[in-house]
């Protein structure tokens, strides 16, 4: 699985680097960060090591931005290329989105390209960052857009940064992910060692952490965070593994045989 992380606070995308370099584990194949400086998302990404990321994009890493998403990249579907490598864009550049895992998604690509929008590479990470701005469209409000996309097709974690400085996570799985707070700041990682170790560089003793559970979306504007809880039938989580294979029928005679003798959720 990929590595993301994420950093509220004092020169963010030099601290949210250093929560990657103490994931490496998991990927090395392509990095990448978006940040707001200026009060525009600014998204810089190399198909290529962390380190040779780092070295390349030392400048703007040193920006003062307050706020700062970074993933580091274990491809899963898609070719090593810089179309495959998140951070990703939605088409009218209003948030980038970040993603650990998988994603039940079936025609969404194709139907989202006849709807305009411009998908690239072959990830399913990109899928559901259109996927998401339609729901956004649909919704008007980013946590009723998120808890659609946890239910219905999200498996694993995202991270998302809006144009507003808002930070949205969403988690639906049980890849890890962990939140800590420390000296007014916040600091968010896949691997709890790796927000551990970068605490210590920084030489922070104090801090609460605390690991997101599974189908739960968080808010966190500033340093206020709001943890939302998506509620998922199992039924519905039975229907989305029969998704891909576009069958009501053997849904129908799955969900039937395993539920009708024991009970409804």
């Amino acid at each position: 699985m990929c590595g993301i992380s994420a950093v509220i606070g004092n020169y963010a995308p030099i601290k949210a680097m250093l929560l990657t370099l103490n994931q490496l584990e998991r990927g090395v194949q392509g990095c990448g960060m978006a940040y707001i400086c200026n009060n525009k998302l600014k998204v810089i990404k190399e198909p290529c090591h962390p380190y040779v990321f780092f070295d390349m994009h030392l400048n703007e890493l040193r920006e003062n931005s307050k706020i700062a998403i970074c993933h580091n990249r274990l491809p899963s579907a898609g070719a090593v290329k810089y179309e495959n490598t998140h951070p990703f864009l939605d088409c009218n550049k209003n948030f980038a989105l970040i993603h650990n895992g998988h994603a039940f998604l079936y025609k969404n690509r194709e139907l989202l390209i006849q709807n305009g929008h411009k998908i690239l590479g072959e990830t399913d990470s990109e899928t559901l960052t259109h996927l998401l701005e339609e729901l956004y469209k649909e919704h008007k409000d980013m946590i009723k857009a998120l808890k659609e996309l946890t239910k219905n097709y999200l498996s694993g974690n995202i991270i998302v940064l809006t144009k507003d400085k808002k930070l949205y996570l969403a988690k639906s799985g049980y890849n890890d992910l962990h939140i800590a707070i420390a000296k007014n700041e916040i600091y968010i990682a896949s691997s709890l060692k790796a927000i551990q170790k970068a605490l210590r560089c920084l030489d922070i003793k104090k801090y609460k952490i605390k690991e997101i559970r599974n189908n739960t979306i968080v808010e966190i504007k500033k340093l206020k965070i709001k943890f939302y809880k998506v509620r998922i039938p199992y039924k519905t989580v039975i229907k989305s593994w029969f998704k891909k294979y576009n069958s009501d029928y053997y849904y129908d005679s799955y969900y039937e045989n395993l539920f009708s003798n024991y009970y409804y959720f």
